[in-house]
């Protein structure tokens, strides 16, 4: 006699189903971890080399001798260039050359003094129109970087003795550093827009434009092109120190709000959702410029500002769980730099990667990668922060304030709602 095969019941079935699904989800949970850590390698392997490939772009568009002082620029009245020298409360206009000797010694004591002709982090004039007169609108400009700002001095014919006419409308860029009777005369003195540049090398602004494609990587994606897909962009700021010339770049990545990379140029605009966001004024759009206020300075001893508890040397003050006030928020300037996976460029041109970050007001504290480096008085490294020695400083095993006063980041998001991802920031010498 034949017996029966006994089939599964529709228990066993739906028993080895939910095991199966299981071991599915289970899987299915490694691949966005994954997709995660392929790109962060990828962007720790590409970051530097799209870094170094901008800084082949700078060397080849600039010379250090191109670069010169504030103090060589004077407007119609005679006055000097304004212009931000260090002090031990915080910025302060330049003041004449001429009485220099005067009255500096009352704002820093002997010592604690820049060097004459050195100035701080400088972002370049930024142009936000594809048209530039003269030159062929196809090559387009919009958000292309005038490292001198000579699109809004030079004209076709330089030699005229009518005023000098802008390529470039003044309303269509972005600029951290004008000068006083802007637009300018026909005299050499009276213009100065973005880095200043070596009078003594030339008498015009010189010409040092880099387009947007030549700041997307692959190098010359084409940002007009609906089908081009560049996966870093980079921006760049100048300082002046000890006579020599640094350049910061800064690499990022940009996504839609959905999340996928597309055709990408800078925004105009200041942050849409932040409309008191002081860039919304004539000034570069990235990176941002973050003047700490004095309760929030980094300290070399960490967030307790204390050597004898190095446990926090790498903690920044103010930064603790739910500190902060009630509009807390990483699109606005204050917080953004608390980003997680942020760099940071400081006033003594340090490079600061978060290993702990803060995407909301409950979260912290912000943790760097390494301790704030201490960083001896000199006039070259003097930007801000250095107390006189008499101010008890150095008494109570308190830390020697080589304080971090100002930072410089990319924000989270842009003005037309795309995510922007810092990727790497390399300092460097021209």
């Amino acid at each position: 006699m034949i017996r029966p095969v006994r089939g599964f019941s529709l228990i066993e079935l739906l028993l080895a189903v939910f095991i199966l699904a299981i071991g599915i989800i289970g899987v299915a949970a490694i691949f966005p971890a994954g997709i995660v850590t392929q790109r962060q390698s990828q962007d720790d392997t590409y970051g530097p080399l799209v870094a170094e490939s901008a800084l082949s772009i700078l060397r080849g568009k600039v010379r250090v001798r191109d670069f010169g002082s504030f103090e060589e620029f004077f407007d119609s009245a005679g006055n000097p260039a304004t212009d931000f020298i260090p002090s031990t409360t915080g910025p302060l206009p330049l003041i004449n050359p001429s009485t220099l000797a005067t009255n500096f010694p009352a704002i820093v004591t002997q010592g604690y003094r820049p060097l004459i002709g050195d100035w701080r982090w400088k972002r370049p004039t930024i142009i936000f129109q594809d048209n530039i007169t003269g030159l062929d609108p196809a090559n387009g400009y919009q958000g292309a970087i005038d490292v001198f700002g000579a699109t809004l001095f030079e004209t076709i014919n330089a030699s005229s003795p009518v005023p000098l006419i802008a390529r470039v409308s003044p309303v269509e860029t972005r600029s951290e550093t004008g000068m006083a009777g802007y637009p300018a005369s026909a005299t050499n003195l009276n213009r100065c827009y973005g880095i200043p540049w070596n009078r003594n090398s030339s008498a015009f602004a010189p010409w040092a434009i880099v387009t947007m494609r030549e700041r997307t990587w692959p190098q010359g994606s084409d940002y007009l092109n609906a089908s081009a897909r560049q996966q870093y962009v980079w921006d760049c700021m100048f300082r002046r120190r000890g006579g020599r010339i640094q350049v910061a770049v800064f690499v990022y990545r940009v996504s839609a709000p959905g999340g996928e990379s597309g055709p990408y140029t800078v925004a105009e605009n200041a942050i849409a959702s932040n409309p008191a966001d002081p860039l919304s004024g004539p000034l570069p759009v990235f990176p941002r410029m973050l003047t700490l206020p004095s309760a929030d300075r980094w300290g070399t001893g960490g967030a307790d500002n204390s050597l004898t508890t190095a446990v926090d040397s790498n903690t920044i003050i103010n930064t603790a769980v739910n500190s902060g006030p009630p509009n807390w928020s990483l699109s606005v300037d204050s917080y953004g730099w608390q980003n997680p996976g942020q760099w940071i460029v400081d006033n003594f041109g340090n490079v600061h990667r978060l290993a702990q970050g803060r995407r909301s007001k409950s979260e912290g504290p912000v943790r760097l990668s390494s301790p704030i480096p201490y960083t001896a008085p000199c006039a070259a490294n003097f930007p801000y922060g250095w107390l006189p020695m008499n101010s008890g400083q150095f008494d109570g095993g308190q830390v020697s304030n080589s304080w971090v006063d100002q930072i410089w980041f990319m924000p989270t998001i842009d003005s037309v709602g795309n995510n922007i991802t810092p990727i790497f920031v390399a300092v460097q010498e021209l």
